[in-house]
């Protein structure tokens, strides 16, 4: 028999968000509250249930629950918090690879394998013990938002598969990798976006690199014209019989 357990769950993707709380629903065996970051799209989207905080100054409040579940949050957890209350994250990229910022749109770049990962928590971002992941394809017609979409459907399943066992087990869970893998920041991922008009490109570089900026309905690809103004773009791709 199951003891009944305290769960928080933080995140700021109002599909996963919207997914957790459904699968938490079924079970009566767990207590949860909901959290997301004073800057998130749940607090405009009437996800009234997400209350917004700030882990570095609220870190304390979490000493109560017996784990903690991060799904496409925004914040980074505190070393202070995942060493005392066992964190497990929902991460969109297949680890070790491509770890940290839009790992879909660097694997579409560098060919590293793409995909999700349950991995539980350290103060090595992205690098804790892995619970489960699997791999999605990448095809030559996919964007970054077509792969996004993979991933989050395969996000779903594995959180299907592991949700029990994430929450009951009697032991933090997961197996270390001794691959390093490579990280990406939020500063990487600005360097792509800006392209320079006068640089010489291979051809398929130039196509991977704008596949991998193409997320409608975001414009994060852009070049500056001759009057100084941004100009932003993105690619279309249709898969077909010539």
């Amino acid at each position: 028999m199951f003891e009944r357990k305290k769960v928080f769950v933080l995140s700021d993707n109002c599909e996963m968000a919207s997914f957790i709380k459904a699968l938490l629903d079924e079970s009566s065996m767990v207590d949860v509250d909901y959290f997301c970051s004073p800057v998130s799209p749940l607090r405009s989207s009437g996800f009234d249930w997400a209350s917004p905080v700030n882990l570095k100054n609220n870190v304390n409040v979490y000493s109560g629950y017996d784990i903690g579940i991060s799904c496409h949050s925004k914040q980074i957890f505190p070393e202070e918090l995942v060493n005392s209350v066992p964190c497990y994250n929902v991460h969109p990229g297949y680890n070790p690879f491509n770890k940290g910022w839009y790992p879909q749109a660097f694997s579409i770049i560098n060919g590293l394998p793409a995909g999700c990962t349950i991995h539980r928590m350290t103060a090595d971002i992205d690098g804790g013990p892995i619970v489960d992941q699997a791999m999605v394809p990448i095809y030559s017609d996919d964007v970054s938002e077509t792969v996004y979409r993979r991933v989050l459907e395969k996000e779903k399943e594995l959180l299907r598969l592991n949700i029990d066992n994430l929450i009951f087990s009697s032991k933090p869970l997961g197996r270390l990798v001794e691959d390093k893998g490579n990280y990406n920041s939020v500063s990487d991922f600005r360097a792509l976006q800006l392209i320079d008009l006068d640089e010489e490109v291979r051809i398929g570089d130039f196509i991977n690199r704008m596949r991998a900026l193409s997320h409608p309905p975001y414009w994060n690809a852009f070049f500056v014209d001759t009057e100084g103004q941004k100009v932003f773009l993105r690619v279309e791709t249709k898969k077909g019989i010539q």
